[in-house]
């Protein structure tokens, strides 16, 4: 049984956290202007806002290309996504959570389930590696 560390924390973060909207970024992530902005009425574009007030995540792309993972099969086994159709979606980038904005009340249940898979994970169960 190993103690939960680094990223598999950013979920529980925001579960505990006293605030409502909540900004979870890398370490190595540096916003370039004020992030709360994007908590504002109309700062999102009409598709992503309507996404984000639905599902109360809003994660954004990372610089890695999806390609790299397009032949590990592991990736499928998982996951099980159709990669390519993965990548073609995401305009060949990946999406983690390097950085996540997030409306607690929208993603209570989805934030849940994260910190319970992370936990799992944590206690050596199939779903190691998987966060």
């Amino acid at each position: 049984r190993r103690p939960l560390r680094g990223y598999p924390l950013k979920a529980l973060a925001a579960v505990v956290s006293s605030f409502e909207e909540v900004v979870v970024l890398d370490a190595d992530a540096l916003p370039v202007a004020d992030p709360a902005v994007l908590f504002e009425p109309g700062a999102l574009p009409d598709g992503v806002a309507g996404d984000f007030a639905q599902t109360g995540i809003l994660v954004f792309r990372d610089v890695v290309k999806t390609g790299v993972f397009l032949d590990k099969s592991w990736v499928t086994h998982w996951v099980r996504v159709d990669l390519a159709a993965y990548s073609e979606a995401m305009g060949g980038q990946e999406a983690d959570s390097s950085g996540v904005f997030i409306r607690k009340r929208a993603a209570w249940k989805s934030l849940h389930a994260i910190v319970a898979l992370n936990v799992l994970a944590g206690r050596g169960s199939s779903l190691e590696g998987v966060y």
